[in-house]
């Protein structure tokens, strides 16, 4: 039977406690008009634990800098956390794109 899957990609990340971090995600896609938003998330109680920043590179080529700054990897804990990146379209259509696991390490 066929199957007609919308599931979001996966994406680990890791950084060192303390240390900036960012990544470009190139989704091959046009996103203009979409506004993003991420969270890492204790995988304990699912509480976001800090909002990484969305960056739109370029939305016509569906790029965007996912970033963390040296402040906001410093309130972590080492350890393993989740993640995700969402989408809203225009028209109010929520997809999550990625998602994964963070490493922080001391």
């Amino acid at each position: 039977m066929p199957v007609a899957a919308n599931l979001p990609g996966y994406l680990a990340l890791a950084f060192r406690k303390g240390d900036s971090y960012g990544t470009l995600v190139d989704f091959s896609i046009n996103v203009t008009g979409h506004t993003w938003d991420a969270t890492v998330y204790s995988l304990t109680t699912g509480a976001s634990v800090v909002e990484p920043t969305v960056t739109v590179v370029n939305a016509a080529s569906g790029q965007v800098n996912v970033g963390l700054t040296h402040t906001q990897t410093a309130t972590l804990a080492a350890g393993t956390y989740g993640w995700r990146l969402e989408s809203i379209a225009p028209g109010d259509t929520r997809r999550t794109y990625l998602q994964g696991v963070v490493e922080v390490v001391a």
